[in-house]
């Protein structure tokens, strides 16, 4: 027996089988420390020494006692199988959380910037009769909806990981479903994971509405002002307070749409998976 090898058996089961059929066919009486000695210096890639090894264990000599092997096959069948879900659910599901909140963050931000741009159109007409410079009160609130737009830009970023995070969550929950040999649970569960997916993607999909109504909510901003600019170099103001509530009234809808479509990522999370 050379020295300083190491025993290396990974999760291979068809090389594991192999092995431990061999052991049962081949079944003679040895001490369990001869066994074990055996056991611990070999490697994987030296499987037909080991093979070679325990038959001239075993044709010396006689009946090796049942309860041995049941001690010892067990721990061979599971020597170097890492103790974690088979598709890593915790990893995907982590991902998932982290990116509902990274989400809720960025709408967070996007309602600050849209609320200003509002808050900024609003205000204008006053502003403007009282400018100095009517020009670089337009500069100012064509700035306020710039910074309304890459919030928006970036929320729909937040939105897209989150996307692909629940279908990487989803996909690794059918993969392991699929792997089950018990094909009622493996029904039942696909059923279930199939409900949630199909409730997840609604609110997905009402959640994109929301972000493409707030990107048409930047444009028609950005025509009220630029409308306005022209209506003031005309010595023009009216007409423009019908354009401003509409907005308004769009961004209270609009919020209230995303703070659920959080809300019920939130509640997926929470109660379907446990909160883990």
């Amino acid at each position: 027996m050379s020295k300083g090898v190491s025993l290396e058996i990974s999760c291979d089961l068809p090389l594991r089988h192999e092995f431990l059929n061999e052991v049962t066919r081949q079944t003679r009486k040895v001490t369990f420390s001869e066994f074990y000695l055996l056991y611990i210096h070999t490697k994987k890639s030296a499987i037909p020494v080991i093979l070679q090894r325990i038959r001239s264990f075993f044709m010396k000599n006689i009946n090796i006692s049942l309860i041995i092997t049941a001690i010892l096959l067990p721990s061979l069948l599971f020597v170097g199988c890492k103790g974690k879900s088979p598709e890593d659910l915790p990893k995907y599901k982590k991902r998932f959380r982290t990116q509902i909140a990274s989400f809720e963050n960025q709408k967070e931000k996007a309602d600050e910037r849209v609320e200003d741009g509002v808050s900024t159109l609003t205000g204008i007409q006053k502003a403007l009769e009282n400018a100095k410079n009517v020009d670089a009160e337009f500069k100012k609130v064509y700035g306020k909806w710039e910074k309304v737009n890459k919030e928006v830009e970036d929320l729909n970023k937040e939105y897209e990981k989150l996307k692909s995070d629940a279908e990487n969550l989803f996909a690794a929950m059918e993969r392991q479903t699929a792997s089950l040999n018990d094909e009622k649970a493996k029904t039942e569960l696909s059923r279930g994971i199939k409900t949630n997916k199909d409730t997840y993607n609604q609110t997905l999909a009402k959640t994109s509405e929301a972000i493409g109504e707030l990107r048409t909510l930047h444009d028609e901003a950005k025509d009220v002002i630029k409308a306005l600019e022209v209506a003031v170099a005309l010595g023009e103001i009216s007409g423009v307070n019908e354009g401003l509530k509409n907005i308004q009234d769009k961004v209270t809808v609009i919020m209230a749409d995303l703070n659920e479509s959080i809300k019920e990522s939130k509640e997926m999370y929470e109660q379907k998976m446990g909160g883990a």
